[in-house]
């Protein structure tokens, strides 16, 4: 019985091995500002609520954590926690957690998806929480030895929440931070 299974069982070790020896770790963090901001839905029966960062600066920490399966490619969990107090003037606030992917090409250049939720937030708002947004960034890095400097746009749509219509809500940041590889 032994030897019908030692072949599957070195098969299996020589094609997992390589993968296991390659299995890179990542951590970012970054100060994110969002720039512009659209609920897509009105107040006091208006046209749809809109700010800017020259309305208000809302203060955000970005905490990534990466696996790279393959060196160009990471499954990411993101965290985001906004460091000025929810508010229902804005209702972009507060935490959001969520599974991403990120391309890291060669160069300085890198581009990553992901699925935040919002999990906490004024209930005062114009929109739910959870409410689920698409986000696409990209940006620049800068190899620095064993870390990176890093910026980026991101451009997160509404995708779930009640009172939220597909890609009716849009928010334009840009963040700078550390990326460290290892």
């Amino acid at each position: 019985m032994l030897r019908r299974l030692l072949p599957s069982l070195v098969l299996t070790a020589v094609v997992v091995s390589p993968a296991a020896a390659r299995a890179d770790w990542g951590i970012r963090g970054a100060y994110l500002v969002p720039m512009y901001a659209n609920t897509g839905q009105s107040t006091s029966g208006g046209s749809s609520y809109h700010y800017s960062v020259g309305d208000e600066w809302q203060s955000n920490l970005d905490f990534i954590g990466s696996w790279y399966p393959i060196s160009f490619l990471s499954i990411d969990l993101e965290g985001q926690f906004n460091l000025t107090g929810t508010n229902s003037q804005y209702p972009f606030t507060g935490i959001y957690v969520g599974p991403g992917v990120t391309l890291d090409f060669p160069l300085f250049l890198y581009g990553r998806a992901a699925v935040p939720i919002q999990v906490t937030g004024s209930s005062a708002g114009s929109l739910s929480t959870p409410t689920m947004f698409l986000r696409l960034a990209g940006g620049l890095k800068l190899e620095l030895f064993v870390f990176r400097l890093y910026l980026e746009v991101i451009f997160d749509f509404a995708m779930a929440g009640s009172g939220v219509t597909f890609f009716g809500s849009q928010i334009v940041s840009v963040s700078a931070g550390l990326w460290l590889k290892f």
